[in-house]
Protein backbone atom coordinates (compact mmCIF):
# COMPACT_ATOMS: atom_id res chain seq x y z
CA UNK A 1 0.00 0.00 0.00
CA UNK A 2 2.87 2.34 0.75
CA UNK A 3 4.41 1.62 -2.65
CA UNK A 4 1.13 2.46 -4.42
CA UNK A 5 1.11 5.96 -2.95
CA UNK A 6 4.83 6.36 -3.56
CA UNK A 7 4.59 5.68 -7.29
CA UNK A 8 2.37 8.75 -7.59
CA UNK A 9 5.30 11.03 -6.74
CA UNK A 10 7.62 9.31 -9.20
CA UNK A 11 5.28 9.71 -12.14
CA UNK A 12 5.36 13.51 -12.39
CA UNK A 13 4.98 14.62 -16.02
CA UNK A 14 7.45 17.48 -15.54
CA UNK A 15 10.94 17.58 -14.16
CA UNK A 16 12.55 20.59 -12.58
CA UNK A 17 16.24 21.10 -12.04
CA UNK A 18 17.94 23.81 -10.05
CA UNK A 19 20.86 25.74 -11.51
CA UNK A 20 23.15 26.03 -8.49
CA UNK A 21 25.26 28.78 -10.09
CA UNK A 22 22.25 31.13 -10.20
CA UNK A 23 20.83 30.28 -6.78
CA UNK A 24 18.16 27.97 -5.49
CA UNK A 25 15.26 30.09 -6.71
CA UNK A 26 16.24 29.68 -10.37
CA UNK A 27 14.31 26.62 -11.55
CA UNK A 28 14.39 25.36 -15.11
CA UNK A 29 11.42 23.24 -16.16
CA UNK A 30 12.03 20.82 -19.01
CA UNK A 31 10.03 18.13 -20.77
CA UNK A 32 6.58 19.11 -19.53
CA UNK A 33 3.70 17.21 -21.08
CA UNK A 34 1.36 20.07 -20.16
CA UNK A 35 3.07 23.45 -20.40
CA UNK A 36 2.21 25.99 -17.79
CA UNK A 37 2.44 25.99 -14.06
CA UNK A 38 3.31 22.65 -12.53
CA UNK A 39 0.67 23.17 -9.84
CA UNK A 40 -2.13 24.12 -12.20
CA UNK A 41 -1.60 22.11 -15.38
CA UNK A 42 -5.29 21.66 -16.01
CA UNK A 43 -5.24 17.97 -15.08
CA UNK A 44 -7.56 18.42 -12.12
CA UNK A 45 -10.03 20.42 -14.23
CA UNK A 46 -9.93 17.63 -16.79
CA UNK A 47 -10.70 15.10 -14.05
CA UNK A 48 -13.69 17.07 -12.71
CA UNK A 49 -14.98 17.68 -16.24
CA UNK A 50 -14.93 13.93 -16.81
CA UNK A 51 -16.77 13.31 -13.55
CA UNK A 52 -19.34 15.97 -14.45
CA UNK A 53 -19.90 14.59 -17.96
CA UNK A 54 -20.08 10.98 -16.80
CA UNK A 55 -22.91 11.86 -14.44
CA UNK A 56 -25.18 13.17 -17.20
CA UNK A 57 -27.00 9.86 -17.59
CA UNK A 58 -27.75 9.65 -13.85
CA UNK A 59 -29.13 13.16 -13.39
CA UNK A 60 -32.91 13.42 -13.19
CA UNK A 61 -34.95 16.50 -12.52
CA UNK A 62 -34.20 20.15 -12.12
CA UNK A 63 -32.53 20.06 -8.69
CA UNK A 64 -30.05 17.33 -9.55
CA UNK A 65 -29.02 19.22 -12.68
CA UNK A 66 -28.90 22.49 -10.75
CA UNK A 67 -26.57 21.17 -8.05
CA UNK A 68 -24.37 19.29 -10.53
CA UNK A 69 -23.87 22.39 -12.69
CA UNK A 70 -23.45 24.65 -9.65
CA UNK A 71 -20.86 22.30 -8.14
CA UNK A 72 -18.92 22.16 -11.41
CA UNK A 73 -18.93 25.95 -11.72
CA UNK A 74 -17.67 26.27 -8.12
CA UNK A 75 -14.88 23.76 -8.79
CA UNK A 76 -13.78 25.77 -11.84
CA UNK A 77 -13.91 28.97 -9.78
CA UNK A 78 -11.70 27.43 -7.07
CA UNK A 79 -9.16 26.23 -9.66
CA UNK A 80 -8.93 29.58 -11.43
CA UNK A 81 -8.83 31.56 -8.18
CA UNK A 82 -5.97 29.36 -7.00
CA UNK A 83 -4.16 30.06 -10.26
CA UNK A 84 -4.74 33.78 -9.72
CA UNK A 85 -3.28 33.66 -6.20
CA UNK A 86 -0.28 31.72 -7.47
CA UNK A 87 0.22 34.17 -10.34
CA UNK A 88 0.10 37.16 -7.98
CA UNK A 89 2.71 35.55 -5.72
CA UNK A 90 4.95 34.62 -8.66
CA UNK A 91 4.67 38.14 -10.10
CA UNK A 92 5.74 39.54 -6.73
CA UNK A 93 8.70 37.17 -6.43
CA UNK A 94 9.90 36.96 -10.04
CA UNK A 95 8.14 39.81 -11.88
CA UNK A 96 11.33 41.79 -12.45
CA UNK A 97 13.14 39.00 -14.25
CA UNK A 98 13.13 39.07 -18.06
CA UNK A 99 13.15 35.24 -18.26
CA UNK A 100 9.98 35.10 -16.20
CA UNK A 101 8.29 37.78 -18.30
CA UNK A 102 9.19 35.87 -21.47
CA UNK A 103 7.84 32.64 -19.97
CA UNK A 104 4.48 34.08 -18.87
CA UNK A 105 4.01 35.83 -22.23
CA UNK A 106 4.08 32.56 -24.17
CA UNK A 107 2.84 29.83 -21.79
CA UNK A 108 -0.93 29.67 -21.12
CA UNK A 109 -2.35 29.31 -17.62
CA UNK A 110 -4.19 26.10 -16.66
CA UNK A 111 -5.41 24.98 -20.09
CA UNK A 112 -2.53 24.35 -22.54
CA UNK A 113 -4.49 24.95 -25.76
CA UNK A 114 -6.50 27.99 -24.62
CA UNK A 115 -4.63 31.30 -25.11
CA UNK A 116 -5.22 32.59 -21.57
CA UNK A 117 -1.91 33.95 -20.27
CA UNK A 118 -2.98 35.78 -17.12
CA UNK A 119 -5.90 35.81 -14.69
CA UNK A 120 -4.65 38.64 -12.45
CA UNK A 121 -7.05 41.19 -13.95
CA UNK A 122 -10.11 39.10 -13.03
CA UNK A 123 -10.78 40.39 -9.51
CA UNK A 124 -13.94 38.27 -9.14
CA UNK A 125 -11.66 35.20 -8.86
CA UNK A 126 -10.65 36.18 -5.33
CA UNK A 127 -11.17 33.32 -2.91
Amino acid sequence: MLSASRTDDDSEPCSAEVDIRKGTDEIVIRGCACPGSVDYGGCEILLWTGVFLSGFTALEGFWQWFFAVWGYVLILWVMFSGARRLELRQNKNYGGRPEYQEYVAKVPIILPLVPLYSVVKYKWLMA
